[in-house]
């Protein structure tokens, strides 16, 4: 077993918590259950964060993200299936 993949949580719900825990070092409020219908725009960081936001998760999950995700309004859940997508499932590392 290792760090990235605790015992019982999908690979879903592990992006969705890593976006979360990113979103509120980043200083965004909100409650848990909201978090997949969140607007990215909305919740209050800048453009230097979300850079970031977008740096980590490829570097965590091992997947290059495509700037035409977040083009528009995109929510938390289209921004963790893009990672998921893009992730294609185990990828040994």
């Amino acid at each position: 077993m290792t760090n990235k993949e605790p015992a019982g949580q999908s690979r879903d719900q592990q992006i969705l918590d890593f976006i979360g825990s990113r979103l509120r070092k980043a200083g965004a409020v909100f409650v848990d259950a909201d978090l997949p219908a969140l607007d990215i725009d909305s919740v209050g960081i800048d453009s230097l964060e979300l850079t970031e936001l977008i740096m980590e998760l490829e570097d965590q999950f091992q997947v290059v993200i495509d700037d035409t995700v977040l083009t528009g309004s995109t929510t938390v859940a289209e921004l963790a299936s893009a990672v998921a997508q893009g992730a294609g499932g185990e990828h040994g590392g």
